[in-house]
């Protein structure tokens, strides 16, 4: 459902849990087509991807 309201408001990029692949079946293929999903595991992955150079503070402290 965030997939189809990503669509409506023009967001080409979505990063959603890896456990949410399955209800991907439900979004018609046109739609995937022009959305990016990013499928990921863990939090960390999900701010690797939202910021440009990865997650700041990885770079800065042994968090």
């Amino acid at each position: 459902i965030q997939v189809l309201a990503a669509h409506r408001y023009g967001i080409k990029r979505v990063i959603l849990p890896e456990r949410n692949l399955k209800d991907l079946a439900e979004i018609p293929a046109p739609i995937l087509a022009g959305i990016e999903i990013l499928l990921v595991k863990r939090i960390e992955e999900v701010l690797g991807h939202a910021f440009e150079n990865g997650f700041p503070l990885r770079l800065h402290s042994s968090l």
